[in-house]
Order: structure tokens, then C-alpha cells, then sequence
């Protein structure tokens, strides 16, 4: 910190001889120096030193790290609510409910609705209900631009969660010596010729028969069903 002060100001400052000029009087150099000592701008420069190194010696202390700590709460805390809209959707496949239905309308609240929201919110109405404060608290103070309720999100979650139960049945595969493939061909809504895929195989001493996926196919000939069962 540097101070430009005139000598027509220092007086009405009360500013000591140590800042506005080189220090020469040595007689009165203790005078000079306990005022200085308690001038309010050394005192105030003074604090802002301590401060800095008790900030620089403190890392919990930095705005930087102040701002991450903020930052791994929000992540915390969205990682819990989500948790929680993951369950409520795989209860729903599990009983083959369906999450929306012809109803998905407004925003989620932890209240009653005068109309029927959907089986989706209804459960996760039900869930938060049974669960602790702390648990309510993060629904209630989530963000509206990321609550993760959306049908688009739902989706999301529903896409992966087929995934990893595609993946878990191909490694369970993969690790008998034989298996077979059932095939059903069918026609969808859209007028898609849909080809329905699933395995049969043995594992820990029990018979297994799983769906795989539904493969779209253009033709229905014996030749194009067997090369799409091959790819």
C-alpha cells in the first residue's frame, strides 16, 4: 500500500512523519513510531496482512475453496433427490405401472393435488412422504430448471436402466458354454414390422428365459430374419 499525502494535509490527517517522508528526527523516533503504531490506516493495513496470511495458511479460509465446498452441496444434493426419482421409476417397472399414462400435468408438489398428477409423481409423493425431513427439504428447494421430473428425464433413466439389465443378461450369457435364441416377429403401432428377441439359457442350475430387445426389420423373409438375428 502506498499514501501520497502533502505536507499541508498531514496535520489535519494525523498523519506521523514515518509516512510522509523518509524518517530523519531520531531523537523523537519512539514518538514517531508509537504513533504511527496506532494510526487507524496501520492498523487497518496491518489487519488486512494478518488476514492474508491466516487466509494463505487456511486453505478452508479461500474464497475459491468456499466456492467448491458450495459447489459439492448442490452436487450432494442433487445426487440424494435423484436417487429418489430412480427408485420411485424402477418401483413403477417393477409393478408394470405406468409412469404417465394420459396424465403428467404441473409442477411436482409434496401436497395433495386437486386433480390426478399421475402414477409417477403420485408414488414419489407417497415416498418423500415416508421419508425423513431432510429428504422433503431437498424437493422443496429445488431448482424449477432442473428437478429432474420431466417426462424427457424419465425417459432417460427408463433408456438406462435397460441398458444395464441388457448388459447384466449378455455378461450372464457370455459365461454358458451353450444357449439358444427365441424369435417372434410382430407389428407395432406405427405399422413397423418388429422383430422380438430373446435368449434362453442356464445359469446356477436354473432355466432362464430373458428378453433381449425388439429389432425393427423391413422384410419378413426367412433370409432377412436370419440375418437380422445374426447381427
Amino acid at each position: 500500500m502506498s499514501l501520497k499525502i502533502t505536507s499541508s494535509s498531514e496535520k489535519s490527517l494525523g498523519v506521523t512523519p514515518v509516512v510522509s517522508g523518509p524518517h530523519c528526527n531520531y531523537k523523537k523516533a519512539k514518538e514517531h513510531y508509537n504513533n504511527h503504531q496506532n494510526c487507524h490506516y496501520h492498523k487497518l493495513c496491518a489487519a488486512t496482512f494478518d488476514n492474508f496470511v491466516q487466509t494463505d495458511a487456511d486453505k478452508s479460509r479461500d474464497v475459491r475453496n468456499a466456492l467448491h465446498s458450495s459447489r459439492q452441496k448442490a452436487v450432494e444434493e442433487n445426487r440424494n433427490r435423484l436417487s429418489h426419482i430412480i427408485r420411485t421409476i424402477e418401483f413403477c417397472g417393477r409393478q408394470e405401472i405406468s409412469l404417465r399414462g394420459h396424465r403428467d400435468a404441473g409442477a411436482f408438489s409434496l401436497n395433495e393435488t386437486d386433480c390426478n398428477d399421475g402414477v409417477f409423481k403420485a408414488a414419489l409423493r407417497l415416498r418423500v412422504e415416508a421419508a425423513d425431513k431432510q429428504t422433503s427439504d431437498l424437493f422443496l428447494k429445488a431448482p424449477r430448471n432442473a428437478s429432474h421430473l420431466s417426462w424427457r428425464v424419465q425417459n432417460q433413466i427408463i433408456s438406462l436402466m435397460g441398458d444395464a439389465i441388457q448388459n447384466q443378461i449378455l455378461s450372464d450369457i457370455s459365461q454358458c458354454k451353450y444357449f439358444s435364441i427365441l424369435v417372434d416377429e410382430t407389428t407395432d403401432v406405427s405399422q413397423t414390422e418388429q422383430l422380438s428377441l430373446s435368449v434362453r439359457f442356464i445359469k446356477d442350475t436354473k432355466v432362464h428365459e430373458e428378453f433381449l430387445c425388439f429389432v425393427p426389420v423391413s422384410s419378413t423373409t426367412g433370409k432377412d430374419l436370419a440375418s437380422a438375428i445374426l447381427t
